[in-house]
């Protein structure tokens, strides 16, 4: 996934992205995200320039829907909106926000988002700081699971901060999140729905993530991450409803 570039997969006729010569250390690829961000697209709202690059990305990331015209014309609307030299630094960021993300479980574009300073005070849209997030995993986490999958919910998701973070208390005990946990997350922003899309998929979390009201139930975007469909968790979702239908009617009878 580092090498992945946006030019390649809209306008593979313009690409000119070279792959990296090495991988760089997570802190020296958070670092040099900051930088380059800094400098690219000027003549747009830093705000504005970091929604379009998170929503490219989860294009990107959207197996169902990646290859069909909607999301192509779609995406290659955004890119319209910036110079060759804007997007060239767009697809640089992807690879280094993969990159950084290769380490410890962190919440990396939560954490991006707030260094930026990028807030909405409308909204009062702020992310909780990882450690944060992991003290209160940390107190949620009770007991050993009692089967093979974790099932978590998320009503108000963010950038997905706490779902990384109960991924992380699973990983400390010696158990493998990306085999056993699913979580169902809904946020209504979509720029947050899309943070969470993005670092999910990156770290092989399966999830399905629904820009959406959680009170009035409404929904207007779901997605699965890559591995809900290379994991076939559909079919696993399916078995624990049956089961858990089975376990309902023999407590009955």
């Amino acid at each position: 996934m580092a090498q992945m570039d946006f030019d390649s997969l809209f306008f593979p006729e313009e690409s000119t992205v070279t792959p990296a010569k090495r991988m760089r250390r997570p802190e020296e690829a958070r670092r040099e995200f900051l930088k380059v961000f800094s400098t690219t697209a000027h003549a747009h709202h830093r705000r504005d320039v970091f929604r379009d690059f998170v929503n490219l990305a989860a294009r990107e990331l959207d197996l169902c829907r990646v290859r069909s015209p909607e999301n192509i014309r779609e995406a290659k609307a955004i890119c319209d909106r910036y110079r060759p030299e804007d997007m060239q630094a767009v697809s640089t960021l992807f690879n280094l926000m993969v990159e950084a993300m290769g380490g410890p479980l962190d919440d990396f574009l939560g954490g991006v988002f707030m260094e930026l300073e990028l807030g909405s005070d409308a909204m009062a849209q702020y992310f909780t700081p990882f450690h944060v997030s992991q003290l209160l995993a940390g107190l949620s986490y009770a007991r050993e699971p009692a089967g093979n999958i974790v099932m978590l919910h998320e009503p108000s998701c963010g950038a997905g901060g706490m779902i990384l973070a109960y991924a992380e208390q699973l990983e400390t005990r010696g158990l493998n999140y990306q085999e056993m946990l699913f979580a169902h997350c809904i946020d209504i922003d979509a720029l947050a729905a899309d943070m969470c899309f993005v670092q999910l998929s990156l770290r092989g979390i399966a999830a399905e993530v629904v820009t959406g009201n959680t009170l009035t139930l409404e929904a207007w975007q779901v997605r699965h991450t890559p591995v809900y469909h290379l994991g076939e968790w559909a079919k696993r979702l399916d078995q624990l409803k049956r089961l858990d239908r089975i376990k309902a009617l023999l407590q009955v009878a």
